[in-house]
């Protein structure tokens, strides 16, 4: 059991309820201009995308919001553990609804309540294996420094704090402050760069955070992303694991690691402190049928929740990676991010 008044790990994110439906027809990804596999922002003329989901009888509704899959993930791999989880919701039946699921899955929810905005919707359209996102965050932005200020006595509890990029968007003042935190008091801190246009559209906020982040974590596509801005090839994920480990750190009592994770192909894991070159393992992954794989997103949410259950048991970096990777395959041979 997790000793008494210890946090193994404190996810802070945007709490979300995602309305999934299958497409594949395209019907939906074609009215409101989505592109396949991308995570991105409601626009305006996309916003009836919820209401005509949500009218429909055979969507899937459930707890959703990238740092929420990894702690709801972290339970589930370690259930004697102990994890927490803030961010803002609505005073509405699916704030309820969120709040009921994380009780239900140990976890130790945080939520600020918005009396002004509703809770954040996602809606996930699916076509065949592939997941497309487009999320309303709406109550989540209103998570405010008076909540975070009051329950710092929980940080002090924790022995790993995370983040997320889609959180810097939302709210960069907590995840500037939750930086400093970790850094004046040395708990080790996760970061994860979420999504392309976090790394497309918020370059300078995401190196803020990594100067402060001992645990970096990236996609293919959010590393080549990464990659061609700090002008690699889009393909050379090892070099720019290799330069993000190596970027200025604002404690070095830990060298910083970098995890890029690419689906089938080996992990890239980088280590390496600043004005030193990185060291590089590729750490392979067991292999799963295709034709098992129902649905590929959740995988790096359900990833980040097994490597940090281990890393809180001791375990070393080698086996975190593995229980991570374990899970995510798990995890994608079903629908939407399951834990059972």
């Amino acid at each position: 059991m997790a000793q008494a008044n210890t946090i193994d790990m404190i996810y802070f994110g945007n709490p979300v309820f995602d309305i999934t439906v299958s497409d594949d027809d395209r019907t939906v990804m074609t009215k409101y201009s989505l592109e396949l596999g991308m995570a991105s922002l409601v626009t305006p003329e996309q916003m009836p995308i919820y209401d005509e989901i949500w009218a429909r009888s055979d969507k899937f509704t459930s707890p959703g919001g990238s740092a929420l899959n990894s702690a709801r993930a972290q339970m589930h791999s370690n259930p004697a553990g102990s994890v927490a989880y803030f961010g803002c919701i609505g005073n509405d039946d699916k704030g309820r609804a969120l709040t009921e699921a994380v009780t239900s899955a140990g976890i130790q929810g945080r939520f600020e309540i918005s009396e002004t905005e509703p809770t954040s919707l996602c809606a996930a359209v699916v076509v065949g294996k592939e997941r497309t996102l487009c999320a309303h965050i709406a109550a989540a932005r209103k998570f405010s420094m008076d909540y975070l200020n009051s329950h710092m006595a929980d940080l002090e509890k924790a022995k790993f704090l995370y983040t997320t990029g889609f959180f810097i968007d939302s709210n960069a003042d907590a995840v500037r402050t939750i930086c400093e935190y970790a850094t004046a008091n040395d708990k080790p801190l996760g970061f994860n760069c979420s999504a392309l246009f976090v790394v497309q559209f918020f370059m300078d906020k995401v190196k803020s955070t990594i100067k402060h982040a001992d645990y970096v974590f990236c996609n293919e596509d959010e590393g080549s992303a990464f990659a061609t801005a700090e002008g690699l090839e889009a393909t050379d994920r090892v070099g720019i694991a290799k330069k993000i480990a190596s970027y200025e750190k604002a404690s070095n009592t830990r060298p910083r690691i970098v995890i890029i994770t690419q689906g089938a192909e080996p992990t890239i894991v980088a280590t390496g402190r600043p004005g030193e070159e990185a060291t590089v393992e590729m750490i392979p992954v067991a292999p799963i049928d295709p034709s098992t794989i129902v649905d590929t997103n959740g995988a790096g949410d359900s990833f980040v929740g097994g490597f940090f259950a281990e890393l809180a048991k001791g375990s070393d970096l080698r086996t975190a990676v593995d229980v991570g990777n374990t899970l995510a395959g798990k995890v994608i041979q079903k629908s939407g991010a399951v834990y059972e």
